[in-house]
């Protein structure tokens, strides 16, 4: 989500750190923060809306392939799709990208192979051991972000 769409569900909030703009990410919010906004736009939509569990993220973010991205095991093409430390280390293209600027995976879907860590509905683990590959959400006190920053490596990125 952008801040101008966070903005609407909080409009005293005022963006820090490196994404100050209206169409930059939502950067800087907690889980808790997360849950609250989808709770208020499930109202003003009468839609539901939740976080996704991990693996939904997962299977969303890898679009149906079964290579290591949306479109496949090739790395180099991550720079058309998200903003990591790659294209930044190489270009000099550094900071966060607006909200939809890099091609959308084949589901329509923007930003995930970079950008931004984004939360979802599950705990934090160390490893996949015990990890069901249903929709489930695996329920803790320690929340579990996914994707991953701009200035994070490509083997990161999923």
């Amino acid at each position: 989500m952008t801040n101008a769409q966070f903005g609407q569900f909080d409009p005293v909030r005022i963006p820090v750190g490196n994404a100050p703009r209206d169409r930059d990410p939502v950067t800087n919010i907690s889980w808790t923060e997360a849950k609250a906004y989808c709770t208020w736009l499930a109202e003003q939509t009468g839609l539901p809306v939740r976080l996704p569990s991990e693996s939904e993220w997962e299977c969303a973010c890898r679009a149906g392939s079964d290579g290591e991205f949306c479109f496949g095991d090739a790395a180099e093409e991550l720079i058309k799709y998200g903003k990591h430390y790659a294209k930044h280390q190489i270009l000099g293209d550094y900071g966060i990208t607006e909200v939809g600027t890099r091609w959308a995976i084949q589901w329509g879907l923007y930003d995930l192979h970079g950008n931004v860590w984004e939360w979802c509905e599950d705990a934090w683990r160390a490893s996949y051991e015990g990890v069901t590959r249903d929709v489930s959400s695996w329920i803790a006190e320690d929340r579990a972000s996914v994707g991953v920053s701009f200035g994070k490596a490509k083997w990161l990125l999923r």
